[in-house]
């Protein structure tokens, strides 16, 4: 078996992503989120890790979206609905209508909240709209 760090690397490697030094400007398909990427792998597993890393990297919109809150906020909102990975694609499609980069930053903007949970409120509302618009189902299923 691969240790973390060799397993996180070939995940990356597949998906095309370089985990850079912070102290390193990031350029197109790199990312400092080693420790967002290694809290995901050990607590979710490689399955998990790969969708994640999969549907931003697959979006044209999103492909360079690779912030560790980003990451991570995909990741907590997957975890939290687990029926939305059960539908790969129409979650992909849903999360490519959503702009990451400019959800990233309205999260920042509504510091000192963390911006990992503002954005993981946030993508979860959007994508409920999307991937749920009537509400009414939702309940009648419930019952």
């Amino acid at each position: 078996m691969l240790e973390s760090t060799d397993r996180l690397a070939a995940i990356c490697d597949e998906a095309g992503i370089r985990i850079v030094p912070t102290s390193r400007r990031r350029r197109p398909g790199e990312t400092h989120a080693r420790g967002a990427l290694t809290e995901i792998l050990n607590e979710h597993g490689e399955a998990h890790l790969r969708f994640v890393l999969r549907c931003l990297r697959e979006s044209e919109r999103n492909r360079e979206a690779l912030w560790s809150e980003v990451i991570a906020s995909v990741s907590d909102v997957l975890i939290s609905c687990p029926t939305w990975q059960a539908a790969p694609d129409a979650f992909q499609a849903a999360l490519n209508r959503i702009d990451l980069e400019k959800a990233r930053l309205r999260a920042v903007e509504m510091r000192p909240w963390p911006v990992r949970g503002s954005l993981r409120a946030s993508l979860y509302m959007t994508l409920e709209g999307l991937l749920w618009p009537d509400p009414g189902e939702i309940v009648a299923e419930a019952a």
